[in-house]
């Protein structure tokens, strides 16, 4: 008898930690429970938004296990830059972001879904 196949690849790719935030992605829970963020139907929008936005990224990129990307943290590197530093680094840690991204990440238009 033939040993029964558990997946497709040996080797399944996947990527681990953080995606960066779409540049429109300013949504933060400021220690709210994310369950308490979401009662806000923008909060709650944008986020759908950005992880859809994520997964297409790791399609198009070919990856065989996706994820959310951590969009439901806190984007605490931003938030303590501006803290601690400037305006000014803010819009360093923006531009570094958007440079860091993969593929189409415009915000999709109410009921239009993610751009393939």
């Amino acid at each position: 008898m033939a040993p029964k196949k558990v997946v497709e690849k040996l080797l399944p790719t996947t990527m681990v930690g953080s995606y960066p935030r779409p540049h429109w992605f300013k949504h933060q829970l400021l220690g709210r429970d994310v369950r308490v963020a979401f009662k806000e139907v923008e909060h709650e929008e944008a986020y759908t938004d950005a992880v859809a936005t994520v997964i297409n990224d790791q399609e198009n990129a070919g990856l065989d296990i996706v994820t959310d990307g951590n969009m439901w943290y806190d984007d605490y590197g931003r938030h303590r830059l501006v803290l601690l530093v400037s305006v000014r680094a803010h819009s360093r840690v923006r531009a570094h972001a958007q440079s860091a991204s993969v593929g189409d990440r415009r915000r999709p238009e109410r009921g239009q879904g993610v751009p393939r």
